[in-house]
């Protein structure tokens, strides 16, 4: 009976305990957990909700952002882990990166200024330079000429009577030089107009004529040469009873030296030997004249 009566005292006891326990254990509970609800990231979901009405219940509400799972803790370390075909990769781009390096520096030592020229003197800049000093980059192949030179005299009654040296005639001669080969080999064709001395009117003696030409050249601003050439072509040739057809040949050496003086425009100087020659039907025979001489050329081409 009295055990019956003491425990609904004790209850009563410990519930009044509790009952005065219980604000001081939520004071304790909110200073120990404010720090943490302090320094957690906010998460605001105002812009998530696309019902109106619930942004109106739920937009002032401040989410928390939830904590990383230690699983997906371990799925990002793995994955940040490098693979061996990616760890491939890179040894593979590292070491093209070195020989890139390797092949820069290279070049960069082959670029380096050589000390000494051909003469001692002036350091050459690089072996580029060397290269594009030694190759010239235009070599003739077009050239308007003029030239000087002799042809023998047609006999007439009385100086074959006589026999009286017959003496040469001075011609003069245009010609349109052409060059479809021209490096160190040079083979050319020349068309030409010649008159006697003085009458290019064509009152006198003149001729038309077609001569080819092969020779060697040393390309550069200045380029020497040598030729040989040979031609034939028509001549009209006057005597006191009138004029005379003739077959008109040539043939020759010359050397000479073209000169560029802007780009591809060059001047061009050339003395040599000239060999000419007519062949003609006087008195129903076949006869012929010849003349040695030496010819200067001068011309301007491109």
């Amino acid at each position: 009976m009295e055990m019956g009566r003491t425990l609904p005292k004790v209850a009563q006891r410990a519930g009044a305990g509790l009952r005065r326990a219980f604000p001081l254990a939520s004071l304790v509970f909110l200073f120990v957990t404010a720090p943490a609800f302090a320094n957690a990231p906010e998460h605001k979901q105002d812009e998530g909700f696309d019902d109106p009405k619930l942004a109106r219940e739920w937009g002032g509400v401040t989410w928390l952002a939830p904590s990383a799972h230690p699983q997906d803790l371990r799925a990002k370390g793995a994955s940040d882990k490098p693979t061996s075909a990616s760890t491939s990769a890179q040894r593979v781009v590292a070491s093209a990166d070195l020989e890139s390096k390797g092949t820069d520096a290279t070049l960069a030592n082959r670029a380096k200024p050589i000390e000494g020229g051909p003469r001692g003197g002036t350091p050459l800049d690089s072996l580029a330079d060397v290269a594009s000093s030694k190759a010239w980059p235009y070599a003739p192949r077009l050239k308007l000429a003029y030239r000087k030179f002799s042809v023998a005299s047609l006999p007439t009654a009385t100086t074959t009577a006589s026999g009286t040296a017959l003496s040469p005639e001075a011609f003069e001669s245009l010609s349109i030089d052409l060059y479809p080969m021209s490096w160190y080999l040079r083979v050319g064709t020349s068309t030409q107009f010649g008159w006697h001395k003085g009458q290019f009117d064509r009152s006198g003696d003149y001729f038309f004529a077609q001569s080819f030409s092969s020779g060697f050249q040393i390309p550069g601003r200045i380029t020497p040469f040598v030729d040989a050439l040979a031609g034939a072509g028509y001549m009209r040739r006057l005597q006191a009873d009138g004029s005379l057809p003739t077959l008109y040949y040539q043939a020759g050496i010359e050397a000479g030296v073209e000169i560029y003086l802007a780009s591809r425009a060059y001047t061009s100087i050339a003395l040599g030997y000239l060999h000419t020659g007519n062949f003609f039907v006087q008195n129903s025979a076949l006869s012929s004249v010849k003349q040695d001489s030496l010819a200067l050329k001068f011309g301007f081409g491109i």
